[in-house]
């Protein structure tokens, strides 16, 4: 059976791992920030500039309803989320669309996660 979470050495391998492909780094950081503030595919995907503000600590948080429950969440950027957020402040379909990072349908999201895991899963020896 295959765990349905990630441990820290994998979140690790991730982070690290240096990409060819622009669009599978991309991929790599919208996973991370996910993984980092806990929203969903779709929280992130519709995650705008505007909902991010600074908390009563003088830090930057994330302040949205989540999409599948519209239930207002309240949380807070970890230093890796706010290294990923500077990232692609400039991207051209952020800028454009007001968006917070550029991510990908969810498809495509899906099969470059995928070529990430076959690129840092050693091969099996049969």
């Amino acid at each position: 059976m295959i765990p349905a979470y990630v441990i820290k050495q994998e979140l690790q391998a991730v982070k690290e791992k240096l990409f060819v492909s622009d669009r599978v780094s991309q991929v790599r950081d919208i996973f991370l920030f996910s993984c980092f503030t806990g929203l969903a595919y779709a929280d992130v995907k519709k995650l705008n500039r505007s909902e991010i503000s600074i908390g009563i600590d003088g830090e930057q948080w994330v302040y949205t309803a989540r999409q599948k429950t519209d239930t207002p969440s309240r949380i807070p950027l970890l230093p890796i989320a706010l290294e990923i957020m500077k990232r692609y402040e400039h991207h051209p379909q952020c800028v454009n669309k007001g968006r917070l990072l550029p991510v990908l349908s969810n498809q495509k999201m899906n099969a470059y996660l995928k070529e990430i895991a076959d690129l840092l899963t050693p091969m099996s020896v049969f």
